[in-house]
Order: structure tokens, then C-alpha cells, then sequence
């Protein structure tokens, strides 16, 4: 069958899909920071992280942590961003990679329960992530988890989030993987876990998880965060 035709062929009986674009259509982890910069959710304990980098790429830095990643969000979509890294001699993914693991460790300073009970609201309420998840993509997995096949999807948001979302899909959130950051009494710390699911993170991750590389990935961006990904599968 499927699973001891991966095991004999060096792969574990694991298919990782990306979550974010592939699993539906969006970012959770862009939608949950949108909402907590206009709620002003940011907490001043991930203003040592937030300012390291917005200083490194001449990001402008107020007092109040919420400005600042409204600063760092704003660089991002009007390309200074990558300007910035380009003149810096950052490539392109590598600064990418950069700034999505700060906008997770972001969430430093917020509790585990906020989170997730936040990331429910973002699937479930009227045209949420839920509405918006690709039925091709479930029946696949649905059917794949039918023939013994466990599947682990990846995503360079943060966890928590992930774990929340892709129970919308069936999957039991433990197996979710994500942006890892250590929590202390229920709140979340400022500092990653390595590796960051992105780019060559995401193989890595789900192969120390397996012990061997996956049998089959599924992902949307060939150019950034999946390749490594897919070409490991």
C-alpha cells in the first residue's frame, strides 16, 4: 500500500502541506496580525525583537509597540522592505524570513488562550479563513488519510494559529507545525524556536518530526517558502 510504499522508498508515511494559499486562501498569520495591530493587541514585551529589526532595515520606531509593527507592516507592503534588504545584501527569502519570524514572535507577551480563541474567531465568523478553504485540497487529504497516510501540515505562521485551522479541515491541530515560540504560565516568550518553518526550515522540521523526509508535500510557492519543501518530498 501507500505507507510501505514510502517506507521502502526512504520516505516516512507523512504528507506535509502548506498551509496558507494551499490549505486556503489567505494568511492566517498576516490576518490575525492585521486585527491585532488595528485592536492594539501588541504587547511591550516583544518590543525588543520588533525594534532589533526595524532598526537593522531603517524602519522608523515609535514608543508604542503597535506603531511600530504598523511601521514594519507598512514597509513590507510598499517594497522598502526588500529595498532596504537589497541594499543591506540580504537576498530576497532570507529577509522574508526575517520578518515573518518577528511577526510571530510579535505575539510575545500575549497568552496562549487569546491567541487561539482569536484565530477561532478569524476561521469561523462570517467570511472567515473557513469559507475559504479549498474543497479540492480536503477531499485529497481526506482521501490520503483513508490510505494510512499522516498528515502534518507546515506553515511559516505562528503555531498556534495553524493549530487552530486546520481543524476546519479535519486534522487534529496537534499534528499542525508552525512558528514555535516557548510560553511561560500560559504567555507567550519573544524568542524562536529553530528551526522556522520557511524555505529550507519547513523540510527540516518535518523530517526530524518523521525521522525521514515526508512521502508527498503540497504547497503554492515554488519561488519563496515552499520549494525546499516540495523538491524534499
Amino acid at each position: 500500500d501507500l505507507k510501505d510504499d514510502a517506507f521502502n522508498q526512504g520516505y516516512a508515511h507523512v504528507v506535509a502541506p502548506d498551509c496558507d494559499g494551499t490549505l486556503w486562501y489567505g494568511d492566517i498569520g498576516d490576518l490575525f496580525f492585521e486585527r491585532a495591530l488595528t485592536e492594539r493587541w501588541l504587547q511591550s514585551a516583544c518590543g525588543g525583537v520588533l525594534n532589533e529589526l526595524c532598526e537593522r532595515y531603517g524602519i522608523k520606531v515609535f514608543p508604542d509597540v503597535n506603531d511600530t509593527a504598523r511601521s514594519m507592516m507598512t514597509s513590507k507592503v510598499d517594497g522598502t522592505f526588500l529595498e532596504r534588504a537589497k541594499s543591506l545584501g540580504i537576498g530576497k527569502n532570507e529577509a522574508y524570513r526575517q520578518f515573518y519570524s518577528t511577526q510571530g514572535l510579535c505575539m510575545g507577551g500575549l497568552s496562549v488562550g487569546f491567541i487561539k480563541a482569536r484565530a477561532y474567531e478569524i476561521m469561523n465568523e462570517p467570511g472567515g479563513l473557513k469559507e475559504l478553504i479549498f474543497p479540492q485540497v480536503q477531499s485529497l487529504l481526506t482521501q490520503l488519510s483513508k490510505m494510512s497516510m499522516v498528515v502534518v501540515p507546515i506553515s511559516a505562521s505562528l503555531n498556534l494559529l495553524v493549530e487552530v485551522g486546520v481543524t476546519f479541515l479535519g486534522i487534529p491541530g496537534r499534528r499542525a507545525l508552525g512558528v514555535t515560540t516557548p510560553h511561560k504560565d500560559g504567555v507567550i516568550m519573544p524568542q524562536l524556536v529553530e528551526p522556522m518553518p520557511y524555505g529550507q526550515g519547513k523540510i527540516t522540521l518535518i523530517s526530524k518530526l518523521g525521522g525521514q523526509p515526508p512521502a508527498m508535500a503540497l504547497g503554492d510557492s515554488w519561488q519563496r517558502t515552499d520549494k525546499e519543501l516540495l523538491l524534499g518530498a
